[in-house]
C-alpha cells in the first residue's frame, strides 16, 4: 500500500487509466471481430469502413502506449 501522498495519488490515477485502457483494448478487439466477420460474409463496404475505424484506433492506442507499437 502506498504511504506518501504522491504515491496514493499515483495509485488513484493508475486505477482510472487502467479502466480507460481496458475499454479501448476491448473496443479494438470488437472491431477486429467485426472486420473478420464482414470479410467472411463477403461484405466489402462494411469491412472497409470498419477497417478504417480500427486502423485509426490502433494508431491512436499505439501513440498513447495502450498497445505496443
Amino acid at each position: 500500500m502506498a504511504h506518501t501522498p504522491s504515491a496514493k495519488k499515483r495509485l488513484r490515477q493508475s486505477k482510472k487509466q487502467r479502466i480507460v485502457n481496458k475499454s479501448e483494448k476491448s473496443l479494438i478487439k470488437s472491431y477486429e471481430k467485426r472486420v473478420e466477420k464482414a470479410i467472411e460474409d463477403g461484405s466489402v463496404t462494411s469491412a472497409h469502413e470498419d477497417l478504417q475505424i480500427i486502423q485509426t484506433r490502433l494508431d491512436k492506442a499505439a501513440q498513447r502506449r495502450i498497445i505496443h507499437p
